[in-house]
């Protein structure tokens, strides 16, 4: 807070004023110079937890610098300095682009308002594989570290719509980690109050990517949410972590948290050694069936979201293939932001999928079923045009796993909107034809690389949006042109 006496007399206020407008000036210039948000601590000390001083001071500052861009970034570093470095967050440091800290610093900013059972906490981040290495911990290598490349998605009557990526697959390790905490719907491991291993985050340098463990992030540092008072944390002598901040969406489940069993059956744990999986995960009867039959039955333990488990000896598979379940406000999909291991979705494959020699074919329309997001709003009128196509309407969600897995097995063309359930292609055999219905044009590689890596022919077709309140865009509902759907069923021969 501004002392008193500066609110009392105008001279001195005014020379504080003139004092604060040069120092955050100053402190732009060299954060607009260096890439950085390294804001000067005066800053924040001239003007202290007085909001109202915010919009005087930015015309101030607006007319010292005098351009659109300047305005919006100054806006951006004003409400930074007065919010979070009064919440003690030290983000300032950790920001690379100037141009996002608007969106960042409000993010953070809600959340802190909103929910005050978290605090945010300064944490240092690194992979498992590099913490392993860098302990010399006992592991396994089940995968040597790669590259990949990653095509842009191709659009009815488009083309694609980006620019394909080279990008790094990490190798997958399975380590040994003593003493260490856990929570449910998190890949997140404290192995420190100052340390955290996630491998999704350090990947992401310029932190694009949104993740449930983290306000923000780039490649070491991260803002962490921790709760301020909560159950008391259970402590385990041993387990085998299988938990993930998106483990009970199809999707994720079958690329994300199933193939990382394929680590434990070279060197298998003693056959009591439970699982750690999140409650939401086997509340859903389709992926508690999987489990129990690609784990053989292991015990498993069910964590709610955010309850602790402090494992004094946790075997953990470092991440196998991942899809980020959010981008940061401003930030566009890449085609390397989803990076699929072929050799996870060959495991999945073996272990489920039933052998389609001899069987008659079948096309399947893909429902996108109840949700609250991502609604294809004119679908029944596209089922219609697809039935008279020979396609048969599925609502996955409603199917057992059997059952979805022998369906998809059999497919020769898959017609949906993109969501969990268009996940069964990974059944599909090679040459199949698949069609993935988006909200608009997306440089959304998931579909089109899981389809490639199979052998299969994918195309995507964007439809016209509906925006939906305080969703990204990705998630809008929206509706797909009619003639356009059976002009794109025709480019793929259905």
């Amino acid at each position: 807070m501004l002392p008193a006496q500066l609110e009392k007399n105008g001279t001195e206020r005014a020379s504080a004023d003139a004092k604060f407008v040069e120092t955050l000036t100053a402190a732009y210039r060299a954060a607009l110079q260096d890439r950085s948000m390294r804001v000067s601590a005066h800053a924040h000390g001239l003007i202290g937890n007085d909001p109202d001083r915010i919009d005087e001071v930015i015309a101030k500052v607006r007319r010292m610098l005098g351009t659109p861009r300047a305005e919006a970034e100054l806006v951006a570093t004003v409400k930074v300095v007065c919010h979070l470095l009064r919440q003690g967050a030290a983000l300032l440091m950790s920001h690379r682009r100037y141009d996002e800290a608007l969106a960042r610093e409000e993010l953070v900013f809600r959340v802190g308002a909103q929910d005050p059972t978290v605090r945010p906490a300064l944490v240092s981040i690194r992979t498992l594989a590099a913490h392993v290495a860098a302990g010399k911990l006992p592991h396994s290598v089940l995968r040597e570290a790669t590259t990949a490349g990653f095509e842009s998605p191709e659009f009815f009557g488009r083309g694609p719509v980006g620019e394909g990526q080279e990008c790094a697959l990490p190798p997958v390790v399975v380590a040994q980690l003593r003493k260490v905490t856990v929570r449910g719907r998190s890949e997140a491991i404290g192995v420190s109050r100052q340390r955290t291993l996630h491998d999704i985050a350090p990947l992401d340098s310029r932190g694009r990517w949104a993740h449930r463990d983290f306000l923000h992030h780039d490649s070491t540092r991260a803002i962490e949410t921790r709760p301020r008072k909560g159950p008391r944390v259970r402590e385990m002598s041993r387990a085998i972590l299988l938990t993930g901040s998106s483990s009970d969406n199809y999707y994720h489940f079958l690329t994300e948290v199933l193939p990382k069993l394929e680590a434990l059956e070279a060197d298998p744990p003693p056959p009591g050694v439970p699982l750690l999986v999140d409650a939401e995960m086997i509340a859903t009867p389709q992926l508690a069936e999987i489990l129990d039959k690609v784990s053989g039955g292991r015990p498993r333990i069910a964590l709610g979201a955010g309850e602790t488990v402090r494992v004094g000896r946790l075997t953990a598979v470092s991440a196998v293939t991942w899809m980020p379940t959010n981008l940061r406000p401003g930030a566009e999909f890449r085609a390397g932001d989803q990076r699929v291991d072929h050799a996870s979705l060959a495991y999945v494959r073996s272990r489920l999928r039933t052998a389609d020699a001899g069987r008659s074919p079948v096309r399947l329309f893909v429902r996108r079923g109840i949700t609250p997001r991502r609604r294809l709003l004119n679908e029944d009128v596209l089922v219609r045009l697809a039935e008279a196509r020979g396609f048969m309407a599925v609502s996955p969600g409603q199917l057992d796993s059997a059952t979805q897995v022998d369906l998809f097995s059999r497919a020769e063309a898959i017609v949906g909107a993109a969501g969990g359930g268009m996940a069964n292609a990974i059944f599909a055999p090679a040459g199949a034809r698949v069609l993935v219905m988006m909200s608009r044009c997306y440089d959304f590689s998931l579909f089109h690389t899981v389809s490639s890596l199979l052998e299969q022919s994918v195309l995507h077709l964007g439809g016209v949006p509906r925006s939906n309140s305080g969703v990204i865009a990705l998630h809008d509902d929206y509706s797909i042109d009619p003639s356009e759907f059976s002009n794109a069923l025709d480019s793929l021969d259905v």
